[in-house]
């Protein structure tokens, strides 16, 4: 549930810092249950890559740990 809401603040008209914020936050429910976070963002890489361009220096890392996570869980 908490995924679905957070994806509301991943639209591309957002800020970078809602987006790194919305990251941050889906790392968090990610951490909570990975299995869960990987099978439903496994097939959306691309587009959390995407992110990677719209985000400052502070929330690259953010996204490129979110990644990481997503392709190896």
């Amino acid at each position: 549930m908490y995924a679905g809401i957070l994806e509301h603040a991943l639209v591309k008209d957002a800020t970078g810092e809602l987006h790194v914020t919305a990251i941050q936050a889906l790392l968090e429910v990610a951490s909570d249950s990975p299995e869960q976070c990987a099978g439903l963002y496994r097939g959306q890489l691309s587009w959390l890559r995407s992110f990677l361009t719209h985000t400052d220096a502070t929330g690259e890392p953010a996204i490129i740990f979110m990644l990481q996570s997503l392709l190896t869980a």
